[in-house]
């Protein structure tokens, strides 16, 4: 399962196995390199409960805690 930022919401993609996800990430990543407005970091775990599980942090428009590498 991975993370597709959006300005509202994140969406969450299921994929079938960790090559299905790879490939999505990979062209997700190529068809968004040119976006101006594309986040520098992201929370690589989900919004639960009231916090990010990653870093604790109640907000959930708190900028992510980890940066963009693809």
């Amino acid at each position: 399962m991975f993370q597709v930022i959006h300005s509202e919401k994140p969406l969450y993609v299921q994929a079938g196995n960790c090559v299905e996800t790879n490939s999505w990430i990979e062209v997700l990543s190529q068809v968004s390199r040119c976006n101006a407005g594309r986040l520098s970091t992201f929370h690589p775990s989900a919004y639960v409960g009231g916090y990010w599980l990653c870093c604790k942090e109640p907000n959930e428009s708190t900028p992510g805690c980890k940066p963009c590498t693809a």
